[in-house]
């Protein structure tokens, strides 16, 4: 640190002076660190509450929605995701034409599991 103040009083004095230091820069620094350490702590403990907070949302949505599935199910409503039949149509046809899986993937977009989801469903409707 610096102390311009210190060097211009310094300056002004003669040998045997005594200068008496009263406000405590050290003080002042050391005030400043444990405010922001605890500014710190407060920051951590108000971002970890707020975290326990939207998990705790998150568990209660699902829990939500898998008791909303189990109750539709049970009143015969719920079919779940559809296949996209267009979609598996259009890989199947790709497939068909002796394209590989990553060609196929590459020209639709579709992950590997749903070509696989398409050439197992192939395979069961050919041997039933």
């Amino acid at each position: 640190y610096t102390y311009p103040q210190l060097t211009t009083l310094w300056s002004a004095t003669s040998p045997g002076s005594i200068l008496d230091r009263h406000g405590g820069s050290d003080l002042d620094r050391r005030g400043h660190e444990t405010t922001q350490a605890l500014l710190d702590a407060v920051n951590r403990m108000l971002l970890d509450m707020l975290a326990a907070v939207a998990r705790k949302d998150y568990n209660d949505r699902r829990r939500r929605q898998t008791q909303g599935i189990e109750k539709a199910k049970q009143a015969g409503l719920y079919r779940g995701r559809q296949a996209d039949t267009e979609r598996h149509a259009a890989i199947a046809d790709m497939l068909d034409r002796g394209m590989s899986w990553s060609q196929v993937s590459a020209a639709t977009g579709a992950s590997r599991s749903t070509i696989k989801r398409v050439v197992d469903a192939r395979k069961a409707h050919e041997t039933a």
